[in-house]
């Protein structure tokens, strides 16, 4: 046999058990995370949306919050998704207790917001709003798992011209509609 076939042959075994692999996992990610976006989406009928519910596919479920964790609330912080353990009152200084739904930790916090997915006509240009890290315009469409489990932020709509295609620009970066989320309560 020449040395060039069996150069050929492993490359080719190589590359099958690489992309086997990733495609095992991409199958049992995609398998997973299809039951949990089923019985997620079953569950978000009740969520935290009610305003403009303009809903998607994904949204946050009953009691879920946005509460800030790093950084220097509200605008240039960080924020997970939480339920509430004890709710703020005068005798906890008005900070409540949350649960991080992503890490399973709690923190005391006075930098909690009810949010709700907000429908086209309610953004304008130079609004404030939370955004989900991973929901960028040429990022894959958000899952359950992607959108509960990701880090937000809050940013300034800067361009609505892709509006029409679901597509917003927040501090001047492209991010899919469904990523966007609006306060319940108007800003402080």
């Amino acid at each position: 046999m020449r040395p060039g076939f069996l150069l050929t042959v492993l490359i080719v075994l190589t590359l099958a058990f690489i992309s086997c692999e990733s495609m095992e996992d991409a199958l049992r990610d995609a398998g997973s995370g299809a039951m949990k976006d089923v019985v997620d989406s079953s569950v978000s009928s009740s969520s935290t949306s009610t305003p403009g519910s303009g809903g998607g596919a994904v949204d946050f479920k009953s009691g879920e919050v946005l509460v800030a964790f790093e950084g220097n609330p509200p605008d240039d912080a960080h924020y997970l998704i939480a339920k509430n353990l004890t709710p703020p009152s005068a005798d906890t200084k008005d900070e409540g207790e949350f649960l991080f739904v992503e890490r399973g930790s709690t923190i005391w916090s006075k930098w909690y917001f009810d949010t709700y997915i907000p429908d086209k006509d309610e953004l304008e240009l130079g609004m404030e709003v939370f955004f989900c890290g991973s929901g960028r315009a040429h990022f894959s469409p958000l899952t359950t798992s992607s959108y509960r489990e990701a880090t937000w932020y809050v940013g300034r709509l800067t361009d609505l011209d892709e509006l029409f295609k679901d597509i917003v620009y927040i501090n001047g970066d492209p991010y899919q509609l469904a990523s966007v989320r609006l306060p319940v309560e108007p800003w402080d």
